[in-house]
C-alpha cells in the first residue's frame, strides 16, 4: 500500500484556495493515510468506468453505550463515470475506532485505480 501524505486545512482560512488541482493517482495496490476522525479523502475521477473505493473497517465488532454492540460496514462508494469531465468525490469523515488500523490509518482500495487522484484531507479545529 502506498502511503498518502495527508493535506490540513485550515477553517479558518477563507482564501479560495482550489484544493482540486492537487492529489496522487491511486496505487493499484491500494492506499493508506492518517486518520484522526478528523479527515476525509477526496477523489477526481476521469474513469470512464464506475470505479468502487473501499475504505476498510477494521474492527469486526464494537459496542456504543446507549446503542449497543454491532458489526460495522466497509464504507465503499461506487464513483459515477467521469469520461472527458473531471468528477469530485469526498468520502468520510471516518470514526477511528471504526477504521483505524494498529498504526492509526485508514486503509483503501479501489476496484479499479485508473484514472483516479485521491487526496486525504484533515480539516483542522480553531
Amino acid at each position: 500500500m502506498a502511503d498518502l501524505t495527508v493535506t490540513e486545512l485550515n477553517t479558518g482560512d477563507n482564501d479560495g484556495t482550489d484544493m482540486t488541482a492537487s492529489g496522487t493517482a491511486a496505487a493499484s495496490g491500494g492506499d493508506e493515510f492518517v486518520n484522526d476522525g478528523r479527515t476525509i479523502l477526496r477523489i477526481t475521477s476521469v474513469a470512464s468506468g464506475t470505479p468502487t473505493v473501499t475504505i476498510t473497517a477494521q474492527k469486526t465488532s464494537i459496542t456504543l453505550p446507549g446503542v449497543g454492540t454491532f458489526a460495522p460496514a466497509n464504507k465503499a462508494v461506487t464513483l459515477a463515470a467521469g469520461n472527458v469531465t473531471k468528477q469530485y468525490h469526498e468520502i468520510g469523515p471516518f470514526p477511528p475506532a471504526i477504521f483505524n488500523d494498529g498504526d492509526g490509518r485508514c486503509q483503501v482500495t479501489y476496484s479499479s485505480e485508473t484514472d483516479l487522484t485521491v487526496e486525504p484531507v484533515r480539516v483542522k479545529g480553531e
